[in-house]
């Protein structure tokens, strides 16, 4: 990469020590794939282990406190108490300082959670099927089991309402609030509206939830797995709690 990396996050109070970042596909490099930090796309493992350390120095974290997990599109949240690579989570917490955590994205919404005050942080995959299924919720109540309180969260770009097209097997999941059939000739879903009840729902107060409008598939600043298929790589969202000594 002969550019300076480019990412974007919450405008949380940077009194408050919580370090976040949401990279972009950063295609400044010859073969045009960017910034690829996943680990199960077509870049090489080696290239995009490389690729997540140069993110994580650049938002001045310590690739070797780092934790993220294999995900699966479910709704299991892992408590994190060390670094490494976790199996079969999509949703990660933890109570731990200069600890980072990760969660993959490439059209799924990705969710970073904060009380910084009482030291607690989280970060969630919230595809269709994880949000239907409760990851937020879930995740929200291990949170509040570590202490959390007053949270602050933040939900990044993902595939918007226009795009995201589904089959009436899928939309008849969805709360008919949520689905969009005017104009359409198949039925589409408003995923960051359904995040944003769900957070509602379980308490989080709106004026303390901020949505990156953006959609992914339509901005070309973003991987899309629907847009690119197999050739999409992965974003990641970042959140770390530093230690103030740090």
């Amino acid at each position: 990469m002969s550019e300076k990396l480019q990412y974007i996050g919450p405008n949380w109070d940077s009194s408050a020590h919580i370090i976040t970042g949401f990279s972009l596909l950063n295609a400044h490099d010859e073969s045009n794939v960017g910034l690829d930090l996943g680990i199960n796309t077509q870049t090489p493992l080696e290239r995009t282990s490389a690729n997540r350390s140069l993110f994580l120095k650049t938002l001045g974290l310590d690739d070797e406190a780092f934790a993220f997990a294999r995900q699966v599109h479910g709704v299991d949240v892992a408590i994190v108490e060390r670094p490494g690579l976790l199996e079969s989570y999509d949703g990660l917490v933890t109570n731990k300082t200069d600890l980072a955590l990760g969660i993959l994205v490439a059209d799924c919404a990705a969710v970073l959670i904060s009380d910084s005050e009482n030291g607690v942080i989280g970060a969630f995959h919230a595809g269709w099927r994880g949000a239907l299924g409760g990851i937020l919720a879930k995740g929200i109540q291990k949170m509040r089991d570590l202490g959390a309180k007053s949270m602050d969260v933040w939900v990044s770009p993902c595939i918007g309402t226009e795009a995201f097209e589904v089959g009436d097997e899928v939309a008849a999941q969805f709360p008919a609030e949520f689905v969009k059939r005017d104009g359409f000739p198949k039925p589409h879903i408003d995923l960051k509206a359904y995040v944003l009840h769900q957070l509602l729902e379980v308490g989080i107060q709106n004026d303390r939830i901020s949505i990156d409008n953006r959609c992914t598939f339509s901005n070309e600043a973003f991987y899309s797995y629907r847009r690119q298929k197999d050739k999409s790589g992965r974003m990641m969202a970042v959140i770390c709690r530093k230690s103030i000594s740090s």
